[in-house]
């Protein structure tokens, strides 16, 4: 009987081990339960309260953001927290980790969406094909600059021979004086000659989000690395969603393009600062033609010549012909930008067959005499072609704040949403939750939303 009561006592203990154990487990399984039901409700409340994202922002721009201000334009933590708590989060004490709104780091969160939106749109052909292009783009633009000083060189040494010998040319058939005048003008005088059809459209700079203080967001986030595709997507996004004079609005900002690439107030200096643009790119060709034309080459030398026929200084025809041919190049350039700009298009390269001035009309170029609409060329580009190649040489933070700019006004103007701002937009948040589950014991944890490649997180 004593060994079977010893055995009963060791059984006993073995079973109160069992008991604690199970109990143990029963504990944590429950601990664990109760943390899973906390994280699903939290999680459930984030992706609820981004299920309120701003509407407008997303049917007008493909932009996928949560206005933090609730449309009353102020922001806070607040805000978001009661929303939290309203779809299920509970009491918890909640902090904000990171919040990233479409302003941050030069439009950022902006660009991420814009290249993932624009990658399900369009083909690997199209960016190959489009990006075959850019080393020439890129090649022409840092030739404008060679020419810009080999104009500016020719017509200092020009001035100062004329000095020297205290002569001067003829006023008579001087192509120079012509282009001179257009210049001192305004480009805008003489490429539209209805000056009625330019937009009076302004605005203040220092309002909008690229020029004043933002609202600013905190914590890292992982952001794409940017590559040809999130270039090429961010070119035909702006190509899509903006207008240019070419395709006006019907009221509010009219040349969205081409604020995009200038960054002025008014729609009229954008026009012209990007007509000027457009005017260099094209001297490119245009000069490279005129120097492997020995037709042009010789009825400029027959000019200068004849411009030189009472001067004292027998050198200068050199330099004149050399004046004269830069004339030629830029007025040819203003024929062609004042073809674009009539909805006309303009071949890259100039030949003999599709140059537009004569030196005939070129000597009338600034007068009441000079009459010309310039041509429509067969397999030309458009003026939005050429929009296109000066998009892309704009910084891509320029361009994305430009556009947020752009999205802001619209928004706030056309469509009446004057608590909007881009720099109130959520595009990325994290939030730390801490709960208390029972008997002292605490749990916390932190919950991600964030868009990529149109997926939720």
């Amino acid at each position: 009987m004593k060994v079977k009561g010893s055995m009963t006592a060791f059984l006993s203990l073995i079973f109160l081990l069992l008991l604690s154990f199970i109990g143990g487990i029963l504990e944590a399984a429950s601990l664990e339960v109760s943390k899973n039901y906390k994280r699903a409700n939290m999680d459930l409340a984030i992706h609820s309260v981004f299920a309120e994202f701003q509407i407008d922002l997303l049917e007008e721009y493909g932009i996928f953001a949560l206005d933090g201000t609730y449309e009353n334009g102020t922001f806070s933590y607040e805000n978001i927290f009661e929303r939290l708590s309203y779809y299920g989060s509970g009491e918890a004490n909640q902090e904000m980790e990171g919040i990233q709104f479409l302003t941050d780091n030069g439009g950022a969160a902006f660009l991420e969406q814009v290249s993932a939106y624009m990658a399900s749109k369009v083909g690997l052909d199209d960016v190959q094909g489009w990006s075959e292009k850019t080393d020439t783009w890129e090649e022409n633009e840092e030739k404008e600059g060679d020419y810009e000083k080999e104009n500016a060189s020719v017509q200092q040494e020009l001035e100062t021979v004329l000095t020297e010998s205290e002569e001067e040319l003829p006023a008579e058939d001087n192509p120079m004086l012509g282009v001179s005048k257009i210049k001192n003008v305004g480009l805008l005088t003489f490429l539209i000659p209805n000056q009625e059809n330019i937009s009076n459209f302004q605005v203040k700079l220092e309002e909008l989000p690229s020029k004043r203080e933002l609202n600013v967001g905190k914590g890292n986030f992982r952001q794409k690395e940017s590559n040809v595709l999130t270039t090429f997507g961010l070119n035909q996004y702006l190509l899509e969603n903006f207008t240019c004079f070419t395709n006006e609005n019907e009221d509010g900002w009219q040349y969205e393009l081409e604020y995009l690439i200038a960054g002025k107030a008014s729609d009229r200096q954008n026009l012209e600062s990007v007509a000027e643009r457009l005017v260099a790119m094209r001297f490119v060709p245009n000069y490279a033609h005129l120097l492997s034309d020995s037709v042009k080459q010789m009825e400029a030398q027959t000019l200068a010549i004849s411009l030189c026929a009472l001067l004292t200084v027998p050198a200068i025809s050199e330099i004149v012909k050399h004046a004269i041919l830069l004339a030629w190049a830029y007025a040819e350039s203003l024929m062609d930008v004042k073809s674009l700009l009539a909805n006309k298009r303009v071949q890259a390269i100039k030949t003999a067959e599709n140059w537009q001035l004569s030196i005939g009309n070129l000597l009338k170029v600034g007068t009441d005499n000079f009459q010309s609409e310039g041509k429509d060329m067969e397999n030309g580009q458009e003026y939005k072609d050429y929009l296109q190649i000066l998009l892309y040489l704009s910084s891509k933070e320029k361009l994305a704040m430009g556009a947020l700019d752009l999205i802001e006004q619209n928004l706030r103007v056309e469509e009446g949403l004057t608590f909007f701002r881009v720099d109130n937009c959520v595009s990325k948040m994290k939030v730390q939750s801490q709960y208390e589950l029972r008997r002292g014991i605490g749990y916390t944890f932190s919950q991600n939303f964030t868009i990529n490649n149109n997926r939720y997180y």
